[in-house]
């Protein structure tokens, strides 16, 4: 099907509506963010609350060569020096989640996917999507997380949020805030869900 924010954040609530699930506490980190965004801006009656790591549609800034990058390289060298964009210590990278990176990365049909994605969310070198006056009008609890050196998406996206979104920047941590510091994590999703 066409990939797209709209279509991704369908599938959430079609995979409710399948399994008799009537509320939903969704957390979304990056493209999961604006997924799960999109999915509480049309079916907030659906939402009950929504935790956001590092999410887009809150600004225009992105590193958009990550994305490049990250869908050309071809090699354990190359995929490293993406992936370590994503993280403030990148001594997190392993020799075994490269090759698994790269062993899904192989798959049929993942870079015209991976491009698909690429082309959903950036346009000239910016978000395509801005979901800040949605954000702002949505009245359910929502928690934003984000890496203060998030070298992805910066953190500063969040000046523009209203006083009754809880925000989280974390030190010394990049994007992949989950993986970078879970307790913390864990902690705001518990105190954000109802």
């Amino acid at each position: 099907e066409e990939i797209t924010i709209a279509n991704l954040s369908e599938t959430i609530v079609e995979f409710c509506k399948s399994n008799n699930i009537e509320k939903v506490n969704l957390i979304g980190h990056s493209l999961g963010g604006g997924i799960a965004l999109k999915c509480a801006i049309d079916y907030s009656n659906l939402v009950e609350s929504l935790t956001l790591i590092s999410p887009i549609g809150l600004g225009k800034e992105i590193e958009s060569s990550y994305l490049e990058g990250f869908i050309s390289s071809d090699n354990r060298r190359e995929l490293k020096t993406e992936l370590e964009k994503l993280y403030f210590q990148p001594d997190i990278i392993t020799r075994d989640l490269l090759n698994e990176v790269l062993k899904i990365k192989r798959f049929d049909g993942i870079s015209e996917a991976l491009e698909i994605i690429k082309n959903e969310i950036i346009e000239n070198d910016s978000q395509k999507i801005n979901f800040i006056n949605e954000i702002n009008n949505l009245n359910l609890n929502i928690s934003i997380i984000w890496g203060k050196e998030d070298k992805i998406i910066p953190s500063n996206q969040t000046g523009n949020l209203n006083d009754n979104i809880k925000i989280h920047i974390l030190d010394e941590c990049g994007h992949m805030a989950h993986i970078e510091k879970p307790q913390e994590i864990n902690k705001f999703i518990r105190e954000n869900i109802i």
